[in-house]
């Protein structure tokens, strides 16, 4: 794997944070903690986490 593409995925990866962190109105710091809490990248677990976590 080049460089350029290590790049897009964390770029890609970012932006994925960013969008559910606003989606949420939540933090990208909460948003990765959903996703270990989920143990998957599955969109549909991570958002159940994050309903969680925002519960709280």
């Amino acid at each position: 794997m080049s460089h350029a593409q290590d790049a897009k995925t964390i770029s890609d990866e970012h932006h994925e944070l960013q969008y559910v962190a606003t989606k949420y109105s939540c933090t990208i710091d909460q948003v990765k903690q959903a996703k270990k809490d989920a143990g998957t990248n599955e969109r549909q677990a991570v958002y159940a986490a994050l309903e969680k976590i925002l519960a709280n």
